[in-house]
Protein backbone atom coordinates (compact mmCIF):
# COMPACT_ATOMS: atom_id res chain seq x y z
CA UNK A 1 0.00 0.00 0.00
CA UNK A 2 1.29 3.06 -1.09
CA UNK A 3 -0.73 5.64 0.76
CA UNK A 4 -2.17 4.61 4.18
CA UNK A 5 -4.09 8.46 4.33
CA UNK A 6 -6.86 9.52 1.56
CA UNK A 7 -7.79 13.10 1.63
CA UNK A 8 -11.37 13.05 -0.55
CA UNK A 9 -12.58 16.36 -1.79
CA UNK A 10 -16.38 16.28 -1.46
CA UNK A 11 -18.53 18.21 -4.61
CA UNK A 12 -17.83 17.00 -7.73
CA UNK A 13 -15.69 14.28 -6.80
CA UNK A 14 -17.38 12.02 -4.27
CA UNK A 15 -20.79 13.37 -4.81
CA UNK A 16 -22.33 13.38 -8.55
CA UNK A 17 -23.35 17.44 -7.95
CA UNK A 18 -21.94 19.15 -10.77
CA UNK A 19 -25.01 19.52 -13.10
CA UNK A 20 -27.13 19.96 -9.70
CA UNK A 21 -24.96 23.24 -9.23
CA UNK A 22 -25.43 24.31 -12.69
CA UNK A 23 -29.43 23.52 -12.87
CA UNK A 24 -29.62 25.89 -9.96
CA UNK A 25 -27.30 28.23 -11.10
CA UNK A 26 -29.48 28.81 -14.00
CA UNK A 27 -32.32 28.99 -12.50
CA UNK A 28 -31.05 31.77 -10.57
CA UNK A 29 -30.18 33.91 -13.95
CA UNK A 30 -33.50 32.84 -15.15
CA UNK A 31 -35.03 34.34 -12.14
CA UNK A 32 -33.19 38.03 -12.92
CA UNK A 33 -33.66 37.64 -16.49
CA UNK A 34 -30.56 36.47 -17.66
CA UNK A 35 -29.81 33.77 -20.48
CA UNK A 36 -28.99 30.15 -18.60
CA UNK A 37 -25.15 29.18 -19.39
CA UNK A 38 -23.89 25.15 -21.01
CA UNK A 39 -21.72 23.10 -18.95
CA UNK A 40 -18.23 24.27 -20.98
CA UNK A 41 -19.50 27.90 -19.53
CA UNK A 42 -19.28 26.37 -15.94
CA UNK A 43 -16.13 25.45 -16.26
CA UNK A 44 -14.43 28.26 -17.39
CA UNK A 45 -16.13 30.51 -14.32
CA UNK A 46 -15.72 28.04 -11.39
CA UNK A 47 -13.19 29.48 -8.87
CA UNK A 48 -12.48 28.89 -5.71
CA UNK A 49 -13.41 31.15 -3.30
CA UNK A 50 -16.71 30.51 -5.18
CA UNK A 51 -17.65 33.76 -4.43
CA UNK A 52 -15.36 34.86 -6.94
CA UNK A 53 -17.60 32.17 -9.06
CA UNK A 54 -20.81 34.75 -8.21
CA UNK A 55 -18.98 37.68 -8.92
CA UNK A 56 -18.03 36.70 -12.35
CA UNK A 57 -21.12 35.53 -13.25
CA UNK A 58 -23.56 37.88 -11.63
CA UNK A 59 -21.50 41.16 -10.82
CA UNK A 60 -24.07 41.46 -7.92
CA UNK A 61 -24.15 44.74 -5.00
CA UNK A 62 -22.73 43.07 -1.55
CA UNK A 63 -26.72 42.61 -0.84
CA UNK A 64 -27.67 40.42 -3.45
CA UNK A 65 -24.44 38.85 -3.35
CA UNK A 66 -25.25 37.44 0.35
CA UNK A 67 -28.62 36.76 -0.87
CA UNK A 68 -27.14 34.54 -3.46
CA UNK A 69 -25.31 31.41 -1.35
CA UNK A 70 -29.23 30.11 0.40
CA UNK A 71 -30.79 30.93 -2.84
CA UNK A 72 -27.76 28.66 -4.55
CA UNK A 73 -28.34 26.06 -1.94
CA UNK A 74 -31.75 25.96 -1.92
CA UNK A 75 -32.47 24.69 -5.53
CA UNK A 76 -29.17 22.53 -5.25
CA UNK A 77 -30.67 20.48 -2.58
CA UNK A 78 -33.84 20.08 -4.72
CA UNK A 79 -31.70 19.22 -7.57
CA UNK A 80 -29.22 16.95 -5.95
CA UNK A 81 -31.44 13.41 -5.06
CA UNK A 82 -30.84 13.25 -8.94
CA UNK A 83 -27.86 12.78 -9.38
CA UNK A 84 -26.29 11.06 -5.67
CA UNK A 85 -22.95 9.94 -5.52
CA UNK A 86 -20.39 9.04 -7.97
CA UNK A 87 -20.03 6.02 -9.90
CA UNK A 88 -18.65 3.57 -7.82
CA UNK A 89 -17.71 5.73 -4.92
CA UNK A 90 -19.40 3.69 -2.21
CA UNK A 91 -17.71 0.41 -2.85
CA UNK A 92 -14.76 2.14 -3.18
CA UNK A 93 -14.98 3.82 0.30
CA UNK A 94 -15.63 0.85 1.84
CA UNK A 95 -12.87 -1.07 -0.08
CA UNK A 96 -10.27 1.48 1.01
CA UNK A 97 -11.66 1.25 5.05
CA UNK A 98 -11.92 -3.08 4.67
CA UNK A 99 -7.91 -2.26 3.45
CA UNK A 100 -7.00 -0.31 6.29
CA UNK A 101 -6.69 3.20 4.32
CA UNK A 102 -7.63 6.11 6.91
CA UNK A 103 -10.01 8.26 4.60
CA UNK A 104 -11.03 12.07 5.45
CA UNK A 105 -13.18 14.48 3.77
CA UNK A 106 -11.88 17.60 3.62
CA UNK A 107 -14.27 20.45 2.01
CA UNK A 108 -14.69 24.17 0.99
CA UNK A 109 -18.49 22.82 1.51
CA UNK A 110 -20.50 23.97 5.11
CA UNK A 111 -19.46 21.11 7.66
CA UNK A 112 -23.10 20.52 9.38
CA UNK A 113 -24.43 19.93 5.48
CA UNK A 114 -21.45 17.65 4.57
CA UNK A 115 -22.03 15.51 8.36
CA UNK A 116 -25.85 15.53 7.43
CA UNK A 117 -25.10 14.48 3.25
CA UNK A 118 -22.56 11.47 4.49
CA UNK A 119 -25.03 10.45 6.47
CA UNK A 120 -28.14 10.66 4.40
CA UNK A 121 -26.33 8.63 1.38
CA UNK A 122 -24.77 5.97 4.41
CA UNK A 123 -21.24 7.03 4.07
CA UNK A 124 -20.50 8.86 7.16
CA UNK A 125 -18.76 5.91 8.66
CA UNK A 126 -16.45 5.61 6.56
CA UNK A 127 -14.27 8.66 7.68
CA UNK A 128 -12.27 9.18 10.20
CA UNK A 129 -12.76 12.92 10.03
CA UNK A 130 -15.04 15.11 8.30
CA UNK A 131 -13.56 18.68 7.75
CA UNK A 132 -15.78 21.43 6.07
CA UNK A 133 -15.97 25.50 6.47
CA UNK A 134 -18.18 27.51 9.46
CA UNK A 135 -20.08 29.03 6.72
CA UNK A 136 -20.93 29.58 2.64
CA UNK A 137 -18.35 31.51 1.73
CA UNK A 138 -16.29 28.63 0.77
CA UNK A 139 -12.43 29.34 1.24
CA UNK A 140 -9.34 27.47 0.78
CA UNK A 141 -9.06 24.27 2.33
CA UNK A 142 -5.32 24.41 2.94
CA UNK A 143 -4.86 25.58 6.66
CA UNK A 144 -7.86 22.61 7.50
CA UNK A 145 -5.98 20.14 6.14
CA UNK A 146 -2.80 21.08 7.32
CA UNK A 147 -3.92 21.64 11.25
CA UNK A 148 -5.70 17.60 10.51
CA UNK A 149 -2.29 16.47 9.52
CA UNK A 150 -0.17 18.01 12.30
CA UNK A 151 -3.12 16.55 15.07
CA UNK A 152 -2.48 13.38 14.03
CA UNK A 153 0.84 13.45 13.04
CA UNK A 154 -0.13 12.30 8.93
CA UNK A 155 3.27 12.01 6.84
CA UNK A 156 2.89 13.79 3.58
CA UNK A 157 4.64 11.04 1.65
CA UNK A 158 2.08 8.53 2.53
CA UNK A 159 -0.87 10.81 1.95
CA UNK A 160 -3.06 11.19 -1.24
CA UNK A 161 -5.91 13.84 -2.19
CA UNK A 162 -8.58 13.33 -4.34
CA UNK A 163 -10.35 15.96 -5.72
CA UNK A 164 -11.61 17.81 -9.16
CA UNK A 165 -10.04 21.62 -9.28
CA UNK A 166 -6.85 23.57 -9.82
CA UNK A 167 -7.74 24.38 -5.68
CA UNK A 168 -7.30 20.56 -4.94
CA UNK A 169 -3.87 20.63 -6.66
CA UNK A 170 -2.86 23.46 -5.22
CA UNK A 171 -4.07 22.29 -1.70
CA UNK A 172 -1.67 19.17 -2.57
CA UNK A 173 0.94 20.96 -3.14
CA UNK A 174 0.71 23.23 -0.41
CA UNK A 175 0.61 20.32 1.30
CA UNK A 176 3.16 18.42 0.35
CA UNK A 177 1.31 15.33 -0.43
CA UNK A 178 0.44 13.98 -3.77
CA UNK A 179 -3.00 14.28 -6.00
CA UNK A 180 -4.66 12.62 -8.30
CA UNK A 181 -7.51 14.86 -10.02
CA UNK A 182 -10.78 13.35 -10.72
CA UNK A 183 -12.49 14.39 -14.53
CA UNK A 184 -16.74 13.84 -13.40
CA UNK A 185 -16.40 16.92 -11.82
CA UNK A 186 -16.72 20.83 -11.34
CA UNK A 187 -13.83 21.19 -14.09
CA UNK A 188 -13.09 19.51 -17.36
CA UNK A 189 -10.51 16.86 -17.74
CA UNK A 190 -8.86 19.86 -20.46
CA UNK A 191 -8.39 21.96 -17.40
CA UNK A 192 -6.97 19.36 -15.30
CA UNK A 193 -4.54 18.25 -17.84
CA UNK A 194 -2.79 21.72 -17.52
CA UNK A 195 -1.69 21.10 -13.73
CA UNK A 196 0.33 18.10 -13.46
CA UNK A 197 -1.08 15.74 -11.34
CA UNK A 198 -2.52 12.67 -13.04
CA UNK A 199 -6.38 12.45 -14.30
CA UNK A 200 -8.82 9.70 -13.49
CA UNK A 201 -12.03 9.36 -15.43
CA UNK A 202 -13.68 6.68 -12.59
CA UNK A 203 -12.50 6.81 -9.24
CA UNK A 204 -11.92 3.23 -8.72
CA UNK A 205 -9.06 4.38 -10.98
CA UNK A 206 -7.71 5.61 -7.66
CA UNK A 207 -6.98 1.92 -6.62
CA UNK A 208 -3.48 1.32 -8.69
CA UNK A 209 -2.28 4.32 -7.62
CA UNK A 210 -2.97 3.43 -3.78
CA UNK A 211 -2.31 -0.20 -4.06
CA UNK A 212 0.18 -0.14 -7.27
CA UNK A 213 1.53 -3.77 -6.59
CA UNK A 214 -1.78 -4.96 -7.05
CA UNK A 215 -5.41 -4.19 -5.34
CA UNK A 216 -6.30 -6.37 -2.15
CA UNK A 217 -9.45 -8.66 -2.73
CA UNK A 218 -12.94 -6.32 -2.54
Amino acid sequence: MRYEYVFWDWNGTLVNDVYAALASVNDILLRRGREPIDIERYYSLVATPITLFYIELFKPDKADLDALFPEFHAGYDRYLPRYGLADGAVELLYRLKRAGVSQAIISSSEENRLVEQTRTFGIDGVFDRIIGQSGFHAGSKLERARGYMLERGIPPERTLMIGDLDHDAAVAEGLGVDCLLYSGGHQSRAILEKLGPPVIDRLDEALRFIFPEGTPEP
